[in-house]
């Protein structure tokens, strides 16, 4: 960078880390945010004041390829601030990358798998803890009473669940404790 960008990218990065402190930004948002307005100089080695559209899609396509999804968008943040706090231009380069759509299932276990993970532990209170988790049972407060149950669970079905499990005779004694 030549000396009089070197200090026109100085001017504008100091008041790009004043406006994130103003904006009550966090630190590590103001890192992230101020590391994209690096990034981008340290890239084109020059200020960030006048790229233009197809400067930034350069930009972009390297980062997908170098960096995670998630520094791509903290970078996509970062400069759409700078630019529309900063240098107040207009955000039409935005729609230049978005990140792909991933779509996962949760992990949400059948009954058959919560069932054999409460009948594999043979500490009583390790299984009933278990069986809470499963069931969204939660102890009543103090001195109210038993378990409350929500809609579809069936006592019987509680019963058969917290009952003794078949084990080897070395670990009854432990199960008696």
């Amino acid at each position: 960078m030549e000396q009089h960008e070197q200090e026109l990218f100085e001017l504008l990065y100091a008041q790009h880390l004043q406006a994130l402190k103003l904006q009550g930004k966090r630190g590590k948002t103001i890192d992230g945010s101020s590391r994209a307005v690096r990034r981008i100089a340290g890239y084109f080695n020059r200020c960030p004041d006048n790229l233009t559209a197809a400067d930034l899609k350069t930009y972009f396509a390297w980062m997908v390829e170098n960096y995670s999804w998630s520094s791509v968008k903290v970078d996509l943040w970062g400069l759409s601030l700078f630019y529309r706090h900063i240098l107040g231009q207009p955000m039409d380069w935005v729609d230049i990358i978005m990140p792909p759509n991933s779509s996962s299932l949760p992990d949400i276990p059948t009954r058959q798998e919560v069932n054999r993970l409460i009948n594999s532990v043979y500490r009583l209170r390790y299984r009933v803890y278990f069986f809470q988790q499963a069931c969204s049972c939660t102890p009543r407060k103090r001195g109210k009473g038993s378990l409350r149950s929500p809609s579809g669970c069936d006592p019987a079905a509680h019963a058969q669940i917290l009952a003794y499990p078949s084990a080897p005779k070395a670990s009854l004694a432990e199960w008696q404790r």
